[in-house]
Parts: structure tokens; C-alpha cells; sequence
């Protein structure tokens, strides 16, 4: 991947690999089932190892000391702070929170002075693993039965790094599988009874909840959902110093899953050719997620800007004396299970009224 900074960050090893097979052919067991049916089955595997290079542009060492002696406004004037715990203007901080410090710790160090905006670049690799089997096969009953059927499933394993090194995981499950039966009752009439089948799943697991580390509970943060699906820091945003934002993904599951099941006839007395049938369908959605469990908070220079002072204030400045100028989350009710029951039902006349003419009517 290409490098913002300039800096030389060697880049990991990276591949692509793609298998797959099938095989098919007459149903048919010596002995034990006569060749009169179709089978198909095959097979697909994925495995990305995908490298790309993450820059941005972390706090330095003084900075997380508080000292801003050598950070400048957006006049290119050296930044002034109001420290609020001593009523001065400055360019230091008296005191930092508890809760800042515990939250610093999960930033990075400078790798190298500023450039172009960043200080900080890494190298990430993110991985997908995905499967896939597809089946299907049909056989004759006789001369006025028949049965087919379908099954595919899909699998897909994604890890996902930042630039903080948190390492989220998305798996997702799919799976579909229909059967149908057709009966001819005479050479103008036949019908066919179908069920079909399908379920999709997908989690979100974030990085410290596969750790089980309570980050905000451990930092003192209050006030949040600290259930151990929803480990981890609050979201913080920086607004003017582009000091790069905290943030990791939410956990969520979700569960669709619907049941159908349609019976279609054919009624052919000429010159008409009639189509009517019904189905019902049972539909469940599953879902398991917050909105905003963790938190977040926007720092925007507000708390620490003085009064007639043009310049004065840092976004950051105010995220160590922990003053946010505005938070926001929202979580309860997670749990939501909906369902639905939907019936169709329907005719078609596709009536040939001559060699010219055609009239659909449904």
C-alpha cells in the first residue's frame, strides 16, 4: 500500500488463494437405486491475506504531558491554554484525569516527527476465510412424479486490524435449502408443491470483548453499558487538532430466518393456459445489538479557550483535563424479535385468443 509519510514501513506478506472442485453425475447406486435422477456437488475455499499501510497522527510525549509549548492554532501562532483548574492562560496543563491517562495508554507513540499531518504509520493485516458447498440433485419417481431439491451454505470469517492494533472479527453463516415434489395428473394438468428454507447469521465480536477487558470500567468511565459483550473505550473525536479519533467496532448478532412454503398448478385447456397457486412464508428477524453502548465524546478546544484570546484553546488540551464539549449514547432494549406471516395467493390466464392475439389476465 502506498505511504502517506514517506516513511519506509515494511509491508508483510500478503496472498490470495482460491480452490474449488466439483463433481456430478447419474443418481445411481448399484443394486440400490436405479439411474434415473441427476446429482451435483462442489465445493469452493477462499483464503485473502490482504496488507495495507494505516498512517495518523498521534499525541507526542509532551503532549501527553500536557505541555503544548510546540503546538500551534490554526493561525500558526503557538497555542494558548486556559487551565480551569488554576484560572491561568498558558501553554500547560496543571493536572490530567484519571480517566485520560488510562485512555492514553491504548494510543501508540510517535514513530517519527510530523509530516505531511501524520506521526504514526503501520503496517496492518486484515484476513477473510471464506467456504462455500453447493448441492443439488433431482430424480424421477416414475413416469408422473418427479422431486428435486437444492442445498448451499456459505461461510465467512473476516478479522479487521487498526491503527491501534484492535482487531475485530465479523463471522457470518448462510445457508439455503428448497425441495420441491411434481405430480402430472393428466397431459393439460400438473402441480407442484415446494418448501424452501433459509438462514443468515452474522457477529460482530470488537477486540476487547474477545479479551474480556472492561476498558471504560477499568478507567472510571460511568455511566455506560459494561456488559462484557460491550468491552471497551468510549469513541472520542478531535475535532481541530487532527489528532487521530479512538474508536472500535460494536458487538452485534443477527439471525434472519424464513420458512416457505408454495404450492403452484397448471391447468392448460386450450386456448388457455392457466397458472394459480398460494404460498405462505414465516419470516423471523433476530437482532441483538446497541446503538451507542460505549459512549462517545467530542472535544472541540471549547473548555480550554480563554475569553478575548483569538487562537486560544486545544482539543486535546480539553480531552486530558477530561471536559468533553459534547457526549452522547444511547443503549437498552437490545433485544428485538420480530415476525411476520405473509400468504400469497394467485392466478394467471395466459389466454391465446389466436395466432395474433394474446391476452394476460392475473
Amino acid at each position: 500500500a502506498f505511504s502517506l509519510t514517506g516513511q519506509n514501513t515494511a509491508k508483510p506478506a500478503y496472498n490470495h488463494l482460491q480452490l474449488g472442485g466439483s463433481f456430478g453425475g447419474p443418481l445411481y447406486i448399484p443394486h440400490v437405486l436405479k439411474s434415473n435422477g441427476q446429482f451435483f456437488l462442489g465445493f469452493q475455499t477462499m483464503r485473502n491475506r490482504n496488507a495495507s499501510t494505516v498512517s495518523g497522527l498521534v499525541p507526542t510525549e509532551a503532549e501527553r504531558n500536557g505541555d503544548f509549548s510546540g503546538v500551534t492554532n490554526a493561525l500558526g501562532q503557538p497555542v494558548m491554554i486556559f487551565d480551569p483548574n488554576t484560572g491561568t492562560l498558558g501553554q500547560t496543563i496543571s493536572k490530567i484525569s484519571a480517566q485520560a491517562k488510562a485512555l492514553l495508554a491504548l494510543y501508540p507513540k510517535p514513530g517519527f516527527p510530523q509530516s505531511g499531518g501524520y506521526n504514526y504509520q503501520i503496517a496492518t493485516v486484515g484476513r477473510t476465510t471464506q467456504n462455500q458447498v453447493i448441492s443439488r440433485a433431482n430424480r424421477n419417481l416414475n413416469s408422473k412424479n418427479y422431486i428435486n431439491g437444492q442445498f448451499q451454505w456459505q461461510g465467512t470469517d473476516t478479522t479487521t486490524p487498526n491503527i491501534f492494533g484492535f482487531v475485530d472479527t465479523t463471522q457470518i453463516s448462510g445457508l439455503r435449502a428448497n425441495a420441491t415434489y411434481r405430480h402430472i395428473f393428466t397431459t393439460r394438468f400438473n402441480a407442484s408443491l415446494n418448501y424452501d428454507y433459509s438462514r443468515q447469521a452474522t457477529r460482530v465480536t470488537p477486540y476487547f470483548e474477545s479479551l474480556r477487558e472492561n476498558i471504560a470500567g477499568n478507567a472510571g468511565i460511568t455511566g455506560d453499558d459494561q456488559s462484557p459483550e460491550n468491552y471497551g473505550p468510549p469513541a472520542l473525536n478531535f475535532t481541530s487538532s487532527g489528532i487521530q479519533g479512538l474508536s472500535d467496532a460494536q458487538h452485534s448478532s443477527t439471525r434472519n430466518q424464513t420458512s416457505a412454503l408454495g404450492f403452484t398448478g397448471m391447468w392448460m385447456p386450450r386456448p388457455h393456459n392457466l397458472t394459480f397457486g398460494v404460498d405462505f412464508r414465516r419470516q423471523q428477524s433476530n437482532y441483538l445489538s446497541q446503538a451507542n453502548p460505549r459512549g462517545s465524546f467530542s472535544f472541540t478546544g471549547a473548555a480550554t479557550a480563554a475569553a478575548g484570546v483569538p487562537g486560544s484553546g486545544n482539543d486535546f488540551a480539553d480531552f486530558l483535563l477530561g471536559i468533553p464539549d459534547t457526549s452522547s449514547i444511547a443503549y437498552g432494549n437490545a433485544d428485538k424479535y420480530l415476525r411476520s406471516n405473509l400468504w400469497y395467493v394467485y392466478v394467471t390466464d395466459d389466454w391465446r385468443i389466436g395466432p395474433t392475439l394474446t391476452l394476460n389476465v392475473g
